[in-house]
C-alpha cells in the first residue's frame, strides 16, 4: 500500500520490494560496484564503461588476483538474505562496497602494481626514449 508522502518513489519502492525487484536490486549493486571499482583503480571517468562492459573478466580476474574468492560467497549469502528475509532496501549497498573493493583491487593489481605491469612500464619508457632519440636531428659540426 502506498502512502501519501511516497508519491513519486513509491511505485518503485513497491516494485523493489518484490521477489524480482530484490534480486534485480543486488545485481544492479554489484554492477554499480564493478564500475565504482574500475572508476577508481583508474583514477578517470572512461572506468565506468570499462568496469560496466568487462564485469565478466574482472569477475573471473578477481578470483585470482583479488578478494574475489571472497567477496563472491560473501555477496551470494547477502543476496539470499535479502530476498528471503526482506532486509531494508539500504542495505543493498553492502555488496556495492564489497564488489567496489574487490574490483578496486584487481584493476590496480592487473593494470599496475604487478610485476608484469612494472615491466611493461619500464619498456614502454624505453620505446618511447628511443623514439625520441631517433626523432631527433644528429647535431652537425
Amino acid at each position: 500500500m502506498n502512502r501519501f508522502g511516497d508519491f513519486p518513489y513509491g511505485p518503485f519502492l513497491n516494485a523493489f520490494n518484490t521477489l524480482i525487484g530484490r534480486m534485480f536490486l543486488v545485481v544492479l549493486a554489484t554492477l554499480l560496484g564493478s564500475m565504482l571499482g574500475t572508476m577508481t583503480a583508474l583514477r578517470a571517468w572512461q572506468g565506468l564503461w570499462e568496469g560496466l562492459f568487462q564485469v565478466g573478466m574482472l569477475s573471473v580476474g578477481s578470483l585470482f588476483y583479488g578478494i574475489g574468492f571472497f567477496a563472491f560467497p560473501a555477496i551470494l549469502l547477502f543476496a539470499l538474505g535479502f530476498v528471503l528475509w526482506e532486509w531494508r532496501l539500504l542495505y543493498v549497498l553492502i555488496p556495492t562496497v564489497l564488489m567496489w573493493a574487490n574490483i578496486h583491487r584487481t584493476v590496480r593489481w592487473t593494470e599496475f602494481d604487478s610485476p608484469l605491469a612494472q615491466k611493461m612500464k619500464a619498456l614502454q619508457s624505453e620505446i618511447s626514449k628511443s623514439v625520441q632519440d631517433s626523432e631527433q636531428p644528429a647535431a652537425s659540426p
